[in-house]
Parts: structure tokens; sequence; C-alpha cells
């Protein structure tokens, strides 16, 4: 679908999930989800998105669950994603990588990103970021129950029957890092760990984790890593591989 939506979805205002797949959306295109003021499931699957302003999308009070997986969006406004106080669910994927890689709009992307700090309902997150620094530092991160994280590492191999598990694909300098954005908190509930450090040993990592180590660890890829003491894996459940880069 190209350009503006059909203005009949204007009259379908007890719409409760509404899906769009493959649509370029420019201008006034999405103009018409304003007037859906019962949407609680919005997908935008693969689709061009000009903008997402806060009189459109902002404005949803019901919405739970917002999905970008796969779409290149031009712009979202500011205050947009702070505004939905009762999103539990945000899809966003790689769409900020490219705004942060861009120096003019570093800034800004960074100011929209921290709006997720607001979102105390959340409790699953898919997001790409270019590196550490960008992280929502106020972001309740204890709640997510689903995750997919991508810090720093753009690309990484993952094997398809892992792919709907739990993920954390993190590149640090630092471990101080990890612990400034309290990341370490999603380790006991991670089933994909991929780390790429510099950090000496494991020791530090072990005990982020605390009593009862990586509980539900499935798939291990570790990187630039100088080692130390292992024990903090004797449980660990390897499905498929424990690679050691």
């Amino acid at each position: 679908m190209y350009g503006s939506l059909p203005t009949s979805l204007r009259c379908l205002t007890n719409l409760r999930t509404l899906s769009l797949f493959r649509c370029r959306l420019i201008d006034d295109g999405i103009s018409v989800i304003g007037a859906l003021e019962n949407l609680e499931i919005l997908r935008f699957g693969d689709s061009y998105i000009k903008e997402l302003p806060k009189e459109i999308i902002g404005h949803r009070a019901h919405l739970k669950v917002l999905d970008l997986l796969g779409c290149v969006v031009e712009r979202i406004y500011p205050g947009v994603l702070s505004s939905l106080s009762k999103l539990e669910e945000l899809y966003v994927g790689s769409i900020f990588r490219s705004w942060c890689e861009v120096e003019e709009s570093k800034e800004g992307a960074k100011a929209i990103i921290d709006e997720l700090a607001s979102l105390s309902n959340l409790v699953a997150l898919d997001i790409a970021l270019i590196n550490i620094s960008f992280w929502p530092r106020g972001l309740v991160i204890e709640k997510l129950k689903k995750f997919n994280i991508r810090v720093g590492i753009s690309y990484s191999y993952i094997p398809i029957r892992f792919s709907l598990s739990n993920r954390l694909v993190l590149e640090v300098e630092n471990m101080s890092d990890i612990i400034e954005t309290r990341l370490n908190f999603l380790w006991k509930s991670t089933e994909i760990l991929i780390l790429n450090s510099s950090v000496k040993g494991l020791k530090i990592l072990c005990d982020l984790v605390g009593e009862g180590g990586f509980e539900c660890l499935t798939y291990l890829s570790l990187s630039k890593f100088r080692w130390g003491s292992t024990e903090c894996f004797p449980c660990v459940r390897l499905y498929m591989a424990l690679w050691f880069g």
C-alpha cells in the first residue's frame, strides 16, 4: 500500500488491533489512525513511515502493543513514546541505529530513546542501539519478561530454533557500563547471551549474576575475553553450542 490509508478506517471506532504490512505511509498517510481511539495493538511490519506525530500515535490512551519491526521510520516526534502510558510491548528493532549514526541527529535520537524510561508498564522490548551510551538509563528493566536487546553489535548469527528466545547481545568496553544500565538484571532470564568485551576474565560477569548463575542460558557466545575462572557456568544447559572467540 502506498500513500494514505483508506478514510473508511475512521468508521471502525471499536477496532482493537490494526496490522499494516509493507506499506509506504507519507505526509498524512497515517492520520486516519487518530480516529481509532480504542486501539490496543498497532503493528507496522516492514513499512516505510515518514513520521509518527504525537497527535496521532501519542493519543492512543489504550495502546498496549506498538510494533515497528522491519520498518524505516524517518521521524518520531518528541513526546510520542512517553505519552503511551499503557504500553506493555514495544518492538522498534533497529530503527534508531541509522539515526544515531548521523552526527546531526544523535542528540535528538538520544532524547527520543530516553522516553522509554517513562514506560512503567513495559514487559516486552525489542531494540537495537549503536552503542551503550544510548541506552535509556531510567528504564525499569526488572519488569521485562520478553526481550531482544542488541547494543553495539550490528549482526550476530543465531540458530533459527532460538529466534523467539530472550536475547541479549552486547558489545562493551567496561563492565561498569552494564552495571550502570542495569542490564545485568536481565541475565538470569537471558536464554541467548552474546558478549563482546575485552574485560579481563569472567569473575566480574559471574558476580553480577549472583547466586544461581545463568539459570535460563541455552546459547552463549563470548568474544575478546581474557579468560579467568569459568565457575559461573557449571549448570548451563547448552542445547546448541558454547563458543569462545
